[in-house]
C-alpha cells in the first residue's frame, strides 16, 4: 500500500504555484493594459511612429512573457489533479465509495444471478470499489475480468503489487487524468 509521503509537498507546491500564477497574471494584465493604452494613443494622437513602436514592443513582451510563464499554469493544474488523486486514494482506503461515480451500471446483466448476488456492478459494488480505469477500453476490460475471471498470472500480479506500492504511480495517474481532462475539452469520446 502506498504511503502518502509527498502529499504535504504537493500541497505546499500548490500554494507556491498559486502565488506565482497570481503574480504572472497581474503582470500579464499590466502588459495587456499598456498595449491597449498605446494602441489608443496611436489612433488618437499624431505621434504614429512612437506609439506604434511602443504598442508593438508591449505586445511582443506580452507574448514572450506568456510563452515563458504558461508552464506555471500547467504545473499548477497538474498539482491540483495530483491532489485530487491523493484524495481519491484516501477515500478508497476509507471505503468512502460515494465519491466514486463510476459504478459500472452499464455492465449489469439482469439474467446473471451470480453477478447480481455478488454485487459486482452498481452502487456499493466491487466494481465501484476497485475501478480506477481511465479509458472506456480499460473499463470494459476490467468489467469483463470481474464477470469472467482470469487465471492467476504471477507476472501480472507482481506488476500490480509493485505499482501499488510506488507513490510515483500517482504521478502517472495524475498525468493520465490531465490528458483525459484536455481530451474532454476537445470533445474526444474514445480515448
Amino acid at each position: 500500500m502506498i504511503n502518502f509521503k509527498n502529499e504535504e509537498n504537493v500541497l505546499l507546491k500548490i500554494d507556491k504555484y498559486k502565488k506565482i500564477t497570481l503574480f504572472t497574471s497581474i503582470i500579464r494584465l499590466i502588459l495587456a493594459i499598456l498595449f491597449v493604452i498605446f494602441v489608443i494613443m496611436l489612433l488618437s494622437l499624431k505621434e504614429y511612429a512612437l506609439y506604434a513602436i511602443l504598442a508593438s514592443i508591449s505586445f511582443i513582451i506580452f507574448i514572450i512573457f506568456m510563452l515563458f510563464t504558461n508552464k506555471y499554469y500547467y504545473e499548477l493544474e497538474h498539482l491540483k489533479i495530483k491532489k485530487e488523486v491523493y484524495e481519491k486514494h484516501k477515500n478508497r482506503r476509507n471505503h468512502n465509495l460515494f465519491t466514486f461515480f463510476d459504478n459500472g451500471n452499464e455492465f449489469i446483466q439482469n439474467d446473471d444471478y451470480k453477478e447480481l448476488d455478488l454485487d459486482l456492478f452498481g452502487n456499493n459494488s466491487l466494481y465501484q470499489y476497485l475501478n480506477s480505469c481511465k479509458t472506456k477500453r480499460g473499463r470494459n476490460k476490467f468489467a469483463n475480468l470481474l464477470i469472467n475471471g482470469k487465471e492467476y498470472d504471477l507476472e501480472y500480479a507482481t506488476a500490480i503489487k509493485e505499482l501499488s506500492e510506488d507513490e510515483n504511480t500517482l504521478n502517472i495517474e495524475a498525468s493520465i487524468n490531465q490528458i483525459s481532462n484536455y481530451s474532454s475539452k476537445l470533445d474526444i469520446d474514445e480515448i
